[in-house]
């Protein structure tokens, strides 16, 4: 009898379909983006931690909820196994697979389980996903299902996926791939899905990476372990990922955890107890350690290291030297009332440390001597060696790709630290995947400031705003030492050959530089070589520099700062000691650029050269000439002139902006977020060698274009394929896109 609602029966209605499936994380933002890519999904709905993806007829197929406060999930409780996806046919199944790894997301388990071929991936949460084709229609499903071959083996047959793709390309039909060859019996054992039940819960097992909760890798599956309180938690394998394949943005399920906090309270900063700083900043551990086996030595490099909350930084670190203000959790830029929350705050992408360094310089204390016997690179490099092995132990960080970042005098230093590190062939500690340095110092003073000084003068004349009689005899002066055509020479693509030397600028009319800003100071006081567009008045600056603007200016120098991160009693200067051998009698070592640069270049394929075009301390022509004269990966110079468009997500604090301009509110609402968007400079990669530069920056890029500089870091970290990509930031979140100007 037709069931009615007044005599319904006990038999219960099945669904016409299964509908979606929602998830809930405490790792929205990863979870969204994989899910994107994974499926080849778009929102249906975003709004704030709530999602809705489809990617068919269905208006959503996969819903996210995010609840930061939640735990993580672990895989060793009761709970969803995997979720399921099918394709029409093996061809399309291929070429998703094949999709999916250009985004470096590989699955960990092939395998012909008889009723389908199925690929097990995992998601940055670690929940099991089935991408499969059905071998047999349903009726031939159910009769295997009830085989003895079905009962001998319920899971299947392994397969390579690279060995199906090669049986497709040779033209072997879909059915005779599908088919699953014959084998003996198979138990849970053998099954990646279920290897972490194979482990003891009373078998130690050596913890060689401190994690919260568990990582995911893509070729072990999970293993219990017991941590320090004799509780089991998950640990993977030995590495994050196997050797030899590009890591995934969504392998990694939780974010690195401290090892052995107890034992750190000597580092541990109070996140809510910076001095005028009235949020809190996350958290970080701060102090000095040695540059050598010595624990107790005087000479020690100072460091404040930064954890960070992204599930994919777990398998790296990024040293920042010096340089800034910019990439920091806060920031307090010149002329403004107090620290806010820098929404582009490296320690959003990856785990940052920030290290003053030589001895002597900043916090980083010295006994007496040691920083006049600091005479060249290589003294550098090895102080900051010592003290990174040393760093490295401490928190656990051993075996970490290691990124080096700096900008201006870091050109110099950073180059000769990777090669140095590079050549111990230790990758536990000195694991160098990358480098970026911003407006760098890489070569003598004649071809990066004097060489362009009147090319970069008369680019920006209207700034400059100096008189025609001046204009007129420097452009002679320039002329008669032979800049124009040494700048017209060195910026040929490709380059004819070695070029020469930069004119001496210490012949007779030559010192140009010196005299356009002492001109340009009598016009505007307040111009600043680090940012051409600044005017007067003088904005006050908490480090007294580059600003002569009145207020106090000594934040760094204050005791309860020092107290709070960790510092010792320091007199403390922007610019450190000026009795480190690096400036009286000066650097030894080759410019960085005519020394190791080139071997870095080689060694990583992965370096970024960054340049403000409003910075006139160390020009942008200046370094694309020098790079014009290096020879790297076979070749001199860029085979092309740099010209592909730079871009930098949109974000929704312009809409706020422009609300705020047309409206004019009182009182306006106070932006924070005022990071610029859209084509913002040029760039151009050539044999693992990036040059990019950046309209509106000045001699900081993080400071003037913090955009930008955190795409710089995406690239570098290969979050994203190139410098030109047109698409949202990595860690992006809420329902807009970065590649659209957001309307008012």
């Amino acid at each position: 009898m037709k069931p009615t609602l007044d005599h319904p029966g006990d038999q219960v209605l099945s669904p016409t379909k299964l509908a979606h499936v929602v998830l809930r994380t405490n790792n929205f933002a990863a979870m969204r983006d994989f899910y994107k890519v994974f499926l080849g999904a778009h929102p249906a709905f975003e709004k704030d931690n709530l999602c809705f993806l489809r990617y068919d007829d269905e208006h959503h197929r996969i819903g996210l909820l995010g609840i930061p406060q939640i735990g993580a999930k672990n895989p060793a409780t009761s709970g969803l196994e995997h979720i399921s996806f099918t394709y029409n046919t093996v061809m399309e199944l291929a070429l998703a697979y094949l999709q999916r790894q250009k985004h470096s997301i590989e699955p960990y388990w092939c395998v012909n389980h008889g009723p389908t071929t199925s690929m097990y991936y995992r998601d940055p949460d670690g929940n099991n996903l089935e991408t499969q084709v059905d071998n047999m229609d349903d009726e031939g499903a159910r009769a295997f299902m009830e085989s003895e071959a079905f009962q001998t083996n319920p899971f299947g047959v392994d397969f390579k996926m690279e060995d199906l793709v090669a049986r497709l390309r040779a033209g072997e039909s879909e059915e005779s791939i599908k088919k699953m060859p014959e084998s003996g019996p198979r138990g849970m054992d053998s099954v990646p899905l279920s290897t972490f039940f194979s482990q003891s819960f009373s078998t130690p097992v050596t913890r060689s990476l401190a994690v919260k909760d568990f990582l995911v890798d893509n070729d072990a599956g999970f293993q219990l372990l017991l941590d320090d309180k004799r509780q089991p938690s998950l640990l993977v394998s030995d590495k994050l990922h196997p050797p030899n394949r590009t890591a995934s943005k969504y392998n990694v399920a939780h974010r690195v955890e401290i090892p052995h906090a107890d034992t750190l309270q000597e580092f541990a900063v109070n996140g809510s107890a910076i001095p005028d700083v009235d949020f809190n900043i996350g958290e970080s551990y701060a102090g000095t350690l040695s540059i050598d086996s010595n624990s107790t030595s005087e000479d020690a490099l100072w460091f404040w290291f930064f954890p960070s909350e992204n599930p994919a930084a777990c398998e790296e670190v990024v040293i920042w030297l010096n340089g800034g203000p910019g990439p920091g959790p806060f920031l307090w830029q010149s002329g403004t009332y107090s620290p806010i929350k820098n929404p582009y705050s490296w320690v959003n992408l990856t785990n940052m440390v920030w290290v003053d360094q030589p001895v002597g310089t900043g916090f980083s204390p010295a006994k007496n001597g040691t920083p006049q016997s600091i005479k060249n690179e290589h003294d550098v490099a090895v102080d900051f060696m010592g003290f990174w092995k040393n760093f490295m132990e401490t928190f656990d960080l051993v075996g970490r790709k290691v990124y080096i970042t700096g900008e201006s005098y870091a050109g110099q230093y950073i180059p000769y630290i990777a090669y140095n590190m590079l050549e111990t062939n230790n990758t536990d500690y000195y694991n160098v995947s990358g480098i970026q340095i911003n407006d760098p110092s890489i070569n003598y003073d004649d071809t990066l400031i004097e060489a362009p000084a009147v090319w970069h003068l008369n680019d920006y004349e209207n700034i400059f705003g100096l008189n025609q009689t001046f204009m007129t005899d420097i452009n002679a002066r320039a002329e008669k030492c032979g800049y124009f055509e040494f700048m017209e020479n060195a910026l040929t693509f490709p380059p004819l050959g070695p070029i020469p030397t930069a004119p001496n600028s210490s012949e007779p009319g030559c010192a140009v530089w010196d005299d356009i800003v002492a001109a340009t100071v009598y016009i505007n006081p307040c111009f600043n070589i680090y940012h051409l567009i600044d005017y007067c008045p003088y904005l006050w600056d908490q480090l007294g520099f580059p600003s002569l603007g009145w207020g106090p200016n000594d934040y760094f120098n204050r005791t309860d700062v020092q107290k709070a991160i960790n510092a010792p009693p320091t007199d403390y200067t922007i610019c450190g000691d000026s009795s480190l051998g690096l400036i009286n009698p000066g650097d030894s070592s080759a410019p960085s650029a005519l020394g190791p640069l080139p071997k870095v270049i080689e060694r990583t394929n992965n370096v970024i050269i960054g340049h403000g075009w409003l910075d006139y301390l160390l020009l942008a022509n200046g370094t694309l000439a020098t790079i014009q004269n290096m020879t790297w990966n076979g070749k001199q110079g860029f085979q092309t002139r740099p010209s592909d468009e730079f871009f930098v997500p949109y974000h929704p604090g312009l809409a706020e902006i422009l609300y705020e301009i047309d409206y004019q509110p009182i009182p306006a609402t106070p932006a924070t977020n005022v990071a610029g968007a859209g084509i913002l400079g040029t760039t151009h990669t050539e044999r693992g060698l990036t040059f990019v530069t950046v309209n509106h920056a000045g001699h900081e890029i993080p400071q003037y274009v913090p955009g930008a500089s955190y795409r710089h870091l995406e690239f570098l970290l290969g979050r994203i394929p190139s410098l030109t990509t047109m698409g949202d930031f990595t860690t992006q979140s809420g329902n807009y896109t970065g590649t659209t100007p957001p309307s008012k």
